[in-house]
């Protein structure tokens, strides 16, 4: 597949419904998936609580990165979602996702966690690579699954 890719905050409605509709196709058997982007994430990110950037190419999204501020964690910043299409994965793109949250969140931010699937192990060793640890495992959305906690120091805390 050939690429070219654009990547951008969401900046209209337009990007917001293109959002949406992407989110809907991208369920990892997560309950209730389909009402938290309805009923939390689209508006969170009308609201400006969530940040969205998406990654597009020849005008269809193709990966995102959703990310907050931690609602409990001072200086926290949670990774929400992030998804690449399977045609354009092991190009880059989600490291650069990564990285863009990291230039746009600098110098208010230390940490930054994510939670994955347990059976994700190649989600979990790409964040591995990018230098993430565990933190912990729990049942987080549903006691028949587990989640791995992940997090990673964005800058040295003095």
């Amino acid at each position: 597949m050939n690429v070219n890719f654009t990547i951008r905050q969401i900046d209209d409605l337009k990007d917001l419904r293109l959002l949406r509709a992407w989110l809907h196709t991208q369920n990892l058997n997560y309950p209730f998936y389909d009402d938290w982007i309805d009923s939390t994430c689209i508006p969170e990110i009308e609201k400006n609580y969530k940040t969205a950037i998406i990654a597009l190419n020849d005008g269809k999204i193709v990966g995102d990165f959703i990310w907050q501020s931690h609602k409990e964690l001072p200086r926290t910043i949670e990774g929400k979602n992030m998804r690449i299409h399977p045609d354009v994965r092991e190009r880059g793109l989600a490291y650069f996702l990564f990285k863009q949250c990291e230039a746009e969140s600098k110098g208010h931010f230390d940490i930054m966690m994510v939670d994955i699937p347990e059976d994700q192990q190649n989600v979990k060793l790409f964040l591995f690579r990018y230098g993430f640890r565990i933190l912990y495992h729990a049942p987080l959305y549903s006691n028949n699954r587990l989640e791995t906690v992940m997090v990673k120091e964005l800058r040295k805390i003095a």
